[in-house]
């Protein structure tokens, strides 16, 4: 088994998933979701969360998401609803480039790499622990002494937020239904998308930035009938084709989490929005 593969969730066969997309720290619409599986969830059920749970900019006293999804599978477990282990947690871009900030004194040139990942929405990420770009830009233009002490800054504050090193080390590049599992529709479950042209082992960072790779896709990847995502980098909202189920909520300038209740075949069996 590659490394990647290690990373990749099997999903087994469950009667029932709940697929969440991206959440980009609202946690006002998050609890809600949280209300409706609570309600219906069953103890073999899975739920998906498909990554970018910090990082809205605009939300600057947004509660935190991943501390709401912590509670959540917390309260899920103690009231014996379902295990810990029936609960995914994708890797999104934002938590992608988290992790690369916290090496950014290894950079060869750090100013631009922070530049850009400031463009991709770092700063709402980097508020949530409590510092700014233009904070990391300074230290970045004092040398490595200054840039080093932000990013041990940066780490110092991760661990200071009970639960979230765990969380991040906890994170999956993807989560499937082996096509194996003849009794079930055989899914792969994706950030924002793969590369149709490599195999599942070579995807590497396409889980994250290969969405528009996947847009247009007209058959079937590999052994999987759907690839269920929760980011789509073209906006184009929520929809369903032959091989694709899109959970991404942007659509213009609407903004919202999608939730989507799946069966063992497929069918999606219910859309929320919130």
């Amino acid at each position: 088994m590659t490394d990647l593969l290690q990373h990749i969730e099997d999903l087994g066969c469950p009667e029932t998933i709940w697929a969440i997309s991206t959440i980009d720290g609202d946690v006002q619409a998050l609890n809600r979701v949280h209300e409706v599986i609570w309600r219906e969830i069953q103890p073999d059920d899975k739920v998906i969360y498909h990554g970018n749970y910090l990082g809205n900019p605009a939300r600057t006293d947004n509660p935190d998401a991943i501390d709401a999804i912590n509670l959540f599978i917390n309260a899920l477990t103690t009231h014996n609803l379902t295990s810990a282990n029936n609960i995914v947690c994708l890797k999104g871009q934002r938590e992608e480039l988290w992790l690369k900030t916290l090496q950014l004194q290894f950079a060869a040139n750090p100013h631009n790499v922070l530049e850009w990942l400031l463009r991709q929405g770092m700063e709402g990420v980097l508020k949530h622990y409590g510092t700014s770009g233009a904070e990391g830009l300074a230290a970045c233009r004092g040398g490595v002494i200054p840039l080093t002490r932000w990013t041990s800054f940066l780490r110092q504050k991760m661990y200071e937020k009970a639960g979230h090193a765990k969380f991040y080390q906890g994170l999956k590049r993807a989560a499937l239904i082996n096509p194996l599992h003849n009794e079930n529709k055989s899914m792969l479950f994706v950030h924002s998308g793969i590369d149709p042209r490599r195999p599942l082992e070579s995807q590497e960072d396409n889980f994250w930035w290969g969405g528009h790779k996947l847009n247009g896709l007209n058959h079937q990847y590999s052994n999987f009938q759907y690839i269920v995502r929760g980011f789509d980098p073209a906006g184009q909202g929520a929809f369903i084709s032959d091989h694709i189920i899109s959970l991404c909520g942007r659509k213009g300038g609407d903004s919202q989490i999608k939730c989507a209740k799946i069966n063992r075949t497929g069918e999606m069996e219910k859309l929320h929005s919130f």
